[in-house]
């Protein structure tokens, strides 16, 4: 068997995609994604958020599921994102109006959907990695997972770790986390390629 060509009986290792879920509303995370969607295959879904905290959130998510799903099949990395323009920052004051909650408790209710939103695509479909950006979603997305920790083993950019979940429902898939509002331009195509070249085998 050693004389045999490896690429007879040892197939390459898939690249899989990354699901990117952007909850922050800072403009260093929209500038990301746009340099990003230059560069990347990027399935981006713009979350709609008042639909998502109506009476038809629960509809509303399974939409999102479903799309995500589809796109990640097709092997391209899925971008969820709350905030696409100014526009959806400022009706945030709006909103909170209308819900009578304020900015914590409403962004505490965007994380926890966003959080399972993130569990029912990752049941629906494989993924090779996690981008998490905003430290609520990250805890959101932590807890939906069932995780008990965060284990780093390396960095893709200073401040900005790659680690796993410990004990969670993604077994040892690299997890990106990133603060909202830091980072550069190129910021998250290069987290897109440092997990791609996981799958590289090289």
């Amino acid at each position: 068997a050693n004389a045999l060509p490896s690429a007879w009986y040892l197939s390459e290792r898939q690249r899989l995609p990354v699901l990117v879920v952007a909850g922050s509303m800072s403009e260093a995370t929209r500038r990301q994604i746009t340099f990003a969607e230059q560069e990347k295959s990027l399935g981006i879904i713009d979350i709609d958020v008042r639909a998502l905290l109506s009476a038809q959130g629960a509809q509303a998510c399974e939409e999102i599921a479903q799309q995500a799903a589809v796109i990640l099949q097709a092997h391209r990395h899925c971008v969820l994102r709350t905030c696409r323009d100014g526009d959806a920052r400022r009706q945030v004051e709006q909103l909170c109006a209308e819900l009578d909650v304020s900015r914590q408790q409403l962004g505490d209710r965007i994380s926890q959907s966003l959080g399972e939103m993130t569990l029912d695509i990752i049941n629906r479909t494989r993924i090779g990695g996690l981008f998490l950006t905003g430290g609520d979603i990250a805890i959101a997305v932590a807890r939906a997972l069932g995780a008990e920790g965060y284990r780093i083993n390396g960095e893709v950019a200073p401040c900005v770790p790659c680690g796993t979940f410990i004990n969670s429902e993604i077994d040892d898939l690299p997890v990106i986390t990133k603060a909202g509002g830091f980072g550069g331009e190129t910021t998250l195509r290069d987290a897109l390629y440092f997990i791609e070249e996981m799958y590289s085998g090289k």
